[in-house]
């Protein structure tokens, strides 16, 4: 109980576009966070862990980019903050797919869940991802799709990888 009343401010902070921690940058921000980042794995279960790990991945990734960052430069930031919660954790990330490398359905939907957590902070990012992606200007209602869409790319990019991998 008390780990997770000391967790809170840093779960808020890793998820407040205001936060100077939103978007960790140097190696000592990447260490205090993998030091200071542990779930509750043995109550909720490895998957859902690693669930929300990924809901912070992509969350981590639109503040990136609605910081200013490039995609290069926001996808570097996210994965190494994916790593980093892995580690502290002591998560094994390719235990969430099925034989066929896809993420499993209960996975998939806490990682939906969690993702859009941060759907305002998506939602901000998206002129600037898809300006970056193919010099779109976009509009609102183009940019409203492009959010409500943005959990399922995240996870088809992470079951693409793995295939990749295979």
């Amino acid at each position: 109980m008390i780990r997770r009343l000391l967790l809170t401010p840093l779960i808020l902070g890793l998820i407040s576009p205001l936060s100077s921690l939103a978007v960790p940058e140097s190696p000592d921000q990447f260490k205090k966070l993998e030091e200071a980042f542990i779930l509750p794995c043995d109550e909720i279960g490895n998957d859902a862990c690693i669930a929300r790990g990924i809901g912070i991945n992509a969350c981590t990734f639109s503040f990136g980019i609605k910081q200013g960052k490039s995609i290069k430069e926001a996808l570097d930031i996210a994965d190494k903050t994916f790593a980093a919660i892995m580690r502290s954790n002591d998560l094994d990330p390719w235990t969430i797919f099925n034989e066929e490398g896809s993420i499993k359905k209960e996975v998939k939907d806490e990682a939906i869940y969690r993702i859009n957590m941060c759907s305002k902070a998506i939602k901000e990012s998206m002129p600037s991802l898809l300006k970056q992606t193919n010099g779109e200007v976009a509009s609102a209602e183009r940019i409203e799709e492009e959010t409500k869409t943005f959990p399922y790319y995240w996870l088809n990019s992470i079951e693409d990888m793995k295939r990749r991998k295979r």
